[in-house]
């Protein structure tokens, strides 16, 4: 770690209107970001001494370090809430030409060596209510290494179960080896979901498939056929009930984002 900047206050007005669990399948509105609350009890937890931060135990940054950066960490609020933002090749700005408005006349200036600042943080951890905002898991991954297991995947042995229960033939040889990664994310909720389901949930459940996935079903015989990746997606999202019918004009449509309300 180093110094870049000191008395400075980089981030501003961070727009935060909801606080929500993460969840892979759901896509964020304006305003809404995840929340990791006990954010110090978890495993990637960063080494960092956040409740005891001293600024002149570090160097400034020298002029060969710039080029090494990989995310700035803004200290603001007296050192109780902590901004990153991670430092992408897009990010740098080597050599560029703009029009900065001077005393509203227009001046051609010349930039390099520029590393540019987002409006709102990566991410943001709040030491006093230990929880960490994020929006996109993507792009705070490699500052905190291990968060991924916020997306877990089924293990071999959880495919293999979920692909093997009463309700699904396999055909076409599809078996765990094609089961695609997003796929994986989605079955560690799934099963849970369908073993809690009683008898006459699960009969609803093919009535269900039956009016909005009727190609995955076998109607002699009431199963599901699962032949390829996107068979098994459709069957997944069956159990998550994302189908529905819109009240106006009846619109048969799947919800790839969901909420409960």
């Amino acid at each position: 770690m180093r110094i870049v900047l000191a008395d400075a206050t980089v981030f501003t007005d961070v727009n935060v209107t909801a606080e929500l669990p993460y969840n892979d399948e759901r896509k964020l509105q304006d305003g809404e970001w995840f929340c990791i609350q006990r954010f110090s009890e978890q495993s990637y937890f960063p080494n960092f001494p956040f409740d005891r931060f001293v600024s002149t135990d570090y160097h400034n940054i020298s002029a060969n370090e710039y080029e090494k950066i990989k995310y700035f960490l803004s200290i603001q609020e007296d050192s109780r809430v902590f901004h990153f933002q991670r430092v992408l090749t897009k990010s740098r700005i080597i050599q560029k030409k703009g029009i900065k408005l001077v005393n509203e006349h227009p001046v051609l200036i010349e930039m390099e060596n520029v590393l540019t600042i987002n409006s709102e943080p990566d991410a943001t951890y709040y030491l006093d209510d230990d929880k960490l905002l994020f929006r996109d898991l993507s792009r705070v991954r490699p500052m905190f290494s291990g968060i991924e297991v916020l997306f877990r995947e089924a293990t071999d042995e959880e495919v293999d179960n979920f692909l093997n229960i009463d309700i699904i033939n396999l055909a076409n040889g599809f078996d765990r080896s094609k089961v695609s990664m997003p796929n994986r994310r989605r079955i560690s909720n799934a099963i849970t979901q369908y073993n809690a389901f009683h008898e006459d949930e699960k009969q609803t459940l093919r009535n269900y498939m039956s009016e909005y996935c009727p190609e995955i079903i076998d109607q002699a015989s009431s199963s599901v056929q699962i032949g390829s990746d996107d068979h098994l997606k459709k069957f997944i999202y069956a159990i998550d009930q994302r189908y529905y019918i819109t009240p106006i004009r009846n619109q048969k449509r799947v919800a790839t984002s969901i909420e409960n309300i």
